[in-house]
C-alpha cells in the first residue's frame, strides 16, 4: 500500500532530481529503475526504503501519464530552467487531484465533517464516526512549487478549511470557506515519527495544529486549533478512498 498523505514531498524531491539531471545531462531518458533508485535515496531518510519499488512504479507510471515523459522514456523538459517550478506546480496538482481521502483522528477514530452536510461559508468542522459521505472526504492540492503546503478542500461542499476570522489564539474554530488564498487556508503535514500515514495538520498562518477540542471522543466535538503538545486529539490519519 502507498504511503498516503506523504506522497507529496517524495514525489516533488523525484520529480526535481529527474529534471535536474536531465538539465544538466541535457535530457537523458529515465526508466522506471532511474525513478525507482531516487525514490529509495528519499524513503532511506524516513527508515522507508521496503515501499522504493511500489512507489517507484507508482511514480513513473504518473509521470507518463501527466505528460512527464515520452512514450520512449524520455523526459519532455520545459523549455527552460524557469519554467520548471511552474510544470511542477501542474504535476503536483494532477497527482492529488486524484485521490480523495478521509482524515482520521488517533484519539477518536473518527473523522474531520462538515457539520450537517451544510454548503455556506462559516459551517462548522466537526468529528463524526465515518459514513463515507462527501461532507468528510477531502482533496488535498498543493499551493506551492515544494508540494508540501495544501488547500484541503471538502468534497461535498468545494469549500476548504479555513482558521475562522483569521485567528492567532488557542481554541480559534476551524470553518469551511470559500478560497481566497489566504495563509489561514494553507496547511502544512508535518509527518509524526515513522508512522507514514500520520500527521499533525499546521496552519501556515498561526503555527497552531489541528486539534480536536478537550480531547473529546463523541461525534459532533469541534475541530479547533491549538499549540502542538503531541496528544493523539492532534495526530491525523490520512486514507485514500478513492
Amino acid at each position: 500500500m502507498l504511503l498516503e498523505g506523504f506522497l507529496s514531498g517524495v514525489v516533488g524531491n523525484v520529480l526535481k532530481e529527474l529534471f535536474t539531471r536531465a538539465f544538466d545531462k541535457k535530457g537523458k531518458s529515465v526508466d522506471e529503475k532511474d525513478v525507482e533508485r531516487i525514490v529509495a535515496t528519499y524513503l532511506l531518510q524516513y527508515h522507508l526504503a521496503l515501499q522504493s519499488s511500489t512507489l517507484g512504479k507508482e511514480i513513473y507510471l504518473f509521470m507518463g501519464t501527466s505528460g512527464l515523459v515520452s512514450s520512449g522514456g524520455q523526459l519532455l523538459l520545459p523549455a527552460s530552467r524557469e519554467a520548471l517550478e511552474p510544470t511542477l506546480q501542474r504535476a503536483y496538482e494532477r497527482w492529488w487531484d486524484r485521490a480523495t481521502y478521509k482524515i482520521t483522528s488517533i484519539l477518536s477514530e473518527k473523522v474531520l465533517d462538515v457539520s450537517d452536510w451544510r454548503t455556506e461559508n462559516w459551517a462548522s468542522i466537526i468529528q463524526h464516526d465515518y459514513h463515507e459521505g462527501a461532507n468528510q472526504r477531502w482533496r488535498l492540492i498543493p499551493v506551492n512549487s515544494d508540494g508540501d503546503l495544501f488547500k484541503i478542500i471538502s468534497q461535498h461542499s468545494g469549500k476548504v478549511l479555513d482558521v475562522s476570522d483569521w485567528r492567532t489564539e488557542n481554541g480559534a474554530p476551524i470553518i469551511q470557506y470559500h478560497y481566497h488564498g489566504g495563509m489561514n487556508q494553507h496547511w502544512r503535514l508535518n509527518q509524526i515519527g515513522g508512522n507514514g500515514d500520520i500527521f499533525r495538520i499546521v496552519s501556515e498562518y498561526s503555527g497552531k495544529v489541528l486539534d480536536v477540542s478537550d480531547w473529546r471522543t463523541e461525534n459532533g466535538a469541534p475541530i479547533i486549533q491549538h499549540d502542538y503538545h503531541g496528544g493523539t486529539n492532534q495526530h491525523w490519519r490520512l486514507s485514500r478512498v478513492n
